[in-house]
């Protein structure tokens, strides 16, 4: 049977792919992603009076003209290894957490102050390794100076030394799971999560939240 224009014959005669086309399909395999997202972001680029309007301005991302299509090749070309060894250190982060409260931590207590160490040093150390293998190797905290007297009183002070290690506020935005997890790798702290009450039916993530990072869960529309 002669070989598809795809394939050569081997010595043996068997029919096999030969390297070019190898790499073709491997780089639109992992690149096709990237691409689809700028099209997308181009096709509804933001408008001229979405940047005038104080609501959508925080909203509107303005960076994709700085990417082409040839670019994303080398910057995407070994995209789902590196995202699927993001994902890996996330599973098995939540796997050494959940194991070592249940078994450390009896049904309706919560974890003391050593175990909560070695929970977050876990964490931590996965949500880091992820971003390392997502290509973000340097990032630095940055504390804006900002007067909240309006907000808190008169006698607020800003304190740089020591304002991580007071109580605080930090917000954020996410499109998934993973921007979530690596929140733990990138503040100072460990912060416990506000999020909504049907997180605690997620399997590992829902225990994690509740148990080791004693998060506050809220149901939508309850007033």
């Amino acid at each position: 049977m002669p070989c598809n224009p795809f394939q050569a014959e081997g010595a043996t005669g068997e029919c096999a792919y030969t390297w070019p086309v190898i790499i073709l399909a491997w780089t639109i395999l992992n690149v096709a992603p990237m691409w689809g997202v700028l099209y997308l972001s181009r096709k509804f680029k933001p408008r001229p009076e979405d940047l005038q309007n104080e609501k959508t301005k925080p909203f509107a991302r303005l960076d994709m003209d700085r990417w082409s299509y040839i670019f994303a090749i080398f910057t995407h070309f070994l995209f789902w290894p590196r995202f699927l060894f993001a994902e890996g250190m996330i599973f098995w982060a939540c796997v050494c957490t959940v194991a070592i409260t249940k078994c450390f931590v009896k049904k309706g207590e919560r974890s003391g102050p050593f175990l909560t160490k070695i929970n977050n040093f876990i964490l931590a150390a996965a949500a880091k390794s992820s971003m390392i293998g997502l290509t973000c190797y340097w990032w630095r905290h940055d504390k804006i100076e900002y007067c909240y007297k309006k907000w808190l009183g008169p006698e607020w002070k800003l304190d740089k030394e020591n304002g991580y290690k007071k109580a605080g506020t930090f917000v954020m935005n996410h499109q998934s799971f993973l921007d979530i997890f690596m929140v733990l790798g990138l503040l100072p702290v460990k912060p416990g999560f506000v999020a909504k009450d049907s997180i605690k039916k997620v399997f590992g993530i829902g225990y994690i939240c509740e148990i080791v990072l004693e998060s506050l869960f809220l149901k939508r529309g309850d007033k």
